[in-house]
């Protein structure tokens, strides 16, 4: 009897046209059903899934949970998230300097750089081209991978996989731990989960037909079962969740495919086709759309726990310093949550009571939303979404500023120095200090100083800049000046 329950379980979801058959150790969903081309999905180790598409022109960076996350005219390519939220992409503007940009830090990098990484503690590494090649920088370490030929990504523990050439010009898959792993690539897209499962893209022929699949290092071929003509691996998350995006009817869409051991009666479930999700959006007097929260219906379970901003009220005037509180009535499984003002993150909070300090006074007049993602443990719903609308009234503006005190502009310099820094207030998330483009160092803790050792340069003349993402004022700030190093 418990097989032939089973056989109608399976019939019932290939009847429903977005299972596929053929492995025996996934559930695959269809997440993404409309006409619209997803590139680049990633997901954080907690499954929080990102992607991009194209919106008037601009590739602008989207999320399961919070809908459109980037709205400037810009490019964002290449997107990651971590488990605490923090999103990094590349912003690229016709003939500007591509940069590495961090939704928590603002402006990492600048220069020749691509297809950046960040891991749950914040360490972000990036593709740059330096004077002997292409390099994979570290946000902490400095250089880690000599000459990757493509992309590469980061454990929580710092192990780095990535793709490089063989003697034989073969892309082949490397860890800085375990040496190579695979050979015969067909992907720039390397991921590593924090139980270290390791995923990559191969081509698979088949007869006289070519097809590109996702493999891993402990389950083999991954994607035997999909039966769309291109794949594009996304991530794999700490559950070996692993979401790609395939062609299906003209256009890529967002899959995940879960194993069958961890999955839960949630992950059977597939949405139909047509069933979009919902986007609310707010519209401002200043006429800028807001993606406020994404429901999406189709793929959640809309029973679970409710997250509630309690002050401010919605639709409220604001002005000066405002303590933003949140409420669940299932607040003992709220294990964290964080804060977005206009899409740009400004707090994390995993200590109850939940609330946050906004200063108003670093923002324009008008409208504003506020919007809080909360993570409950234990739930078949673990991510909510609160949002609340104000108008904040100050009577001035103030705008946060960061400076180099020393070494003064056209002063020179030789030895260990110091270069000191003056800012305005300690809400800063980071500082950095980067020398002629090249990052140096990073600093979270006022008064923000930095050494430099000038023998590590070249005599002659050398820009210093620093640079930091202020989290009341939700803006990147910088002070430059240019010193004569004289060894």
């Amino acid at each position: 009897m418990g097989k032939t329950i089973n056989m109608l379980v399976l019939l019932v979801l290939l009847v429903a046209g977005n299972c596929y058959a053929g492995s025996t150790n996934y559930v695959v969903r269809q997440l993404t059903f409309d006409d619209i081309d997803h590139d680049s999905v990633s997901a954080s180790s907690s499954g929080e899934v990102i992607w991009t598409q194209d919106v008037g022109g601009y590739s602008q960076v989207f999320s399961m949970s919070l809908g459109q996350l980037t709205f400037d005219k810009w490019d964002h390519i290449s997107p990651d998230v971590n488990s605490q939220g923090e999103i990094v992409y590349i912003k690229r503007l016709d003939d500007e300097l591509p940069v590495v940009y961090s939704s928590l830090r603002g402006e990492v990098a600048k220069g020749d750089v691509a297809l950046p990484r960040v891991n749950d503690d914040g360490e972000i590494i990036w593709r740059e081209k330096r004077d002997l090649g292409y390099v994979f920088v570290s946000s902490i370490r400095g250089e880690v991978v000599i000459r990757p030929t493509q992309g590469a990504d980061i454990s929580n523990d710092g192990e780095i996989v990535y793709i490089g050439n063989s003697s034989t010009g073969e892309l082949e898959l490397f860890s800085n731990r375990k040496g190579q792993i695979s050979s015969g690539l067909s992907g720039r897209t390397p991921r590593i989960n924090n139980i270290g499962e390791i995923t990559w893209e191969k081509e698979v022929t088949v007869g006289k037909k070519t097809f590109r699949q996702i493999f891993s290092n402990t389950r083999g071929n991954i994607t035997e079962f999909f039966d769309g003509d291109t794949i594009r691996l996304g991530n794999v998350d700490d559950r070996g969740v692993v979401y790609f995006t395939g062609l299906k009817n003209g256009h890529f869409q967002i899959f995940s495919a879960t194993p069958k051991e961890t999955a839960t009666m949630d992950e059977t479930f597939v949405s139909k086709p047509g069933e979009e999700p919902v986007v609310e959006t707010y519209k401002t007097p200043d006429n800028e759309l807001f993606s406020a929260i994404n429901k999406m219906d189709s793929f959640k379970d809309r029973s679970g726990p409710t997250l509630i901003i309690s002050e401010p009220k919605d639709n409220s005037a604001v002005d000066g310093v405002v303590k933003i509180s949140v409420f669940s009535y299932e607040q003992d499984s709220l294990a964290h949550c964080y804060l977005q003002i206009d899409e740009k993150y400004l707090g994390w909070d995993e200590t109850p009571p939940f609330e946050f300090i906004w200063n108003t006074q670093y923002w324009r007049d008008g409208d504003h939303i506020i919007t809080v993602v909360g993570h409950f443990e234990d739930s078949s719903n673990p991510t909510q979404v609160a949002s609340v609308f104000v108008r904040s009234q100050n009577d001035r503006v103030m705008r946060p500023s960061l400076a180099i005190l020393s070494p003064r502009n056209g002063e020179t310099i030789n030895g260990t120095i110091t270069i000191n820094t003056d800012a305005t207030s300690d809400n800063f998330s980071y500082v950095y200090s980067e020398v002629d483009v090249g990052f140096k160092d990073w600093d979270n803790m006022p008064p923000y100083a930095f050494t430099l050792d000038t023998h590590s340069l070249p005599n002659g003349r050398h820009t210093i800049k620093v640079y930091g993402w202020h989290k009341q004022g939700g803006e990147s700030v910088e002070d430059v000046v240019s010193v004569v190093v004289s060894n």
